[in-house]
């Protein structure tokens, strides 16, 4: 096998155990399995995260100059061999995936998290534009409450800090839920794979399929 084509053929690779095991993890986190959760988390996702960045980052002069390629290529097809992936299929995904370039599923994914993370931008900054008034509104209020010298003055103030704080808390608890969706959103964007395992299907065929997926990314998944 050519060099420059050993890269697809690595990648390929990846992103189908990548694939499984994100498949199996939803699987777990539906019969709430803590154990084989953390060993997909902890042992499978980062060792091949790690190997599919590293193929999708390197140069044609990289992959050229590596000393110890035979070395590599016979890790590589043990790997492939004990996760249950013929050759013949790694090769006609890689295929499939040439001839979908333009029209994959994976470009439907990508752009869906681009459009929610444009989206939740929006929205935090809403969200913050909102919390302004409320924030000066509570200065105002326990700098009243402070300087507050009847009985009936302070419980007033004391009251009108208490409901704003709320109002504050309750906006404040949006903002870290959307951070934590935008964190993950970042994360699977720059990792790729989380996109790119859709490569091999049409935006058609995953639509029929997946109908519900694009939206389980960030619910249980951490």
């Amino acid at each position: 096998m050519k060099k420059l084509e050993f890269i697809k053929y690595v990648k390929e690779i990846c992103l189908k155990i990548l694939e499984k095991a994100y498949i199996n993890k939803k699987r777990f986190l539906e019969l709430n399995d803590i154990e084989n959760i953390k060993k997909i988390d902890e042992e499978v996702i980062p060792k091949f995260e790690k190997l599919y960045l590293y193929f999708d980052s390197i140069s044609k002069n990289d992959i050229e100059n590596i000393e110890n390629f035979n070395e590599i290529e016979k890790n590589i097809e043990e790997i492939r061999e004990s996760n249950k992936l013929t050759k013949e299929y790694i090769l006609k995904e890689i295929e499939k995936r040439e001839k979908m370039s333009k029209n994959s599923g994976s470009i439907a994914v990508k752009r869906l998290f681009e459009f929610e993370k444009k989206e939740l931008n929006k929205k935090l900054f809403e969200i913050e534009k909102l919390g302004k008034p409320l924030l000066e509104k509570q200065k105002e209020y326990e700098k009243a409450l402070a300087d507050a010298i009847q009985q009936d003055e302070e419980l007033k103030y004391f009251e009108k800090v208490k409901e704003n704080g709320k109002k504050i808390d309750k906006l404040n608890n949006k903002i870290i839920k959307i951070n934590k969706r935008l964190e993950k959103l970042n994360e699977f964007l720059a990792k790729k794979w989380y996109y790119e395992m859709y490569g091999t299907i049409s935006k058609n065929e995953l639509e029929k399929i997946y109908k519900d997926e694009f939206k389980m990314n960030g619910e249980n998944n951490e």
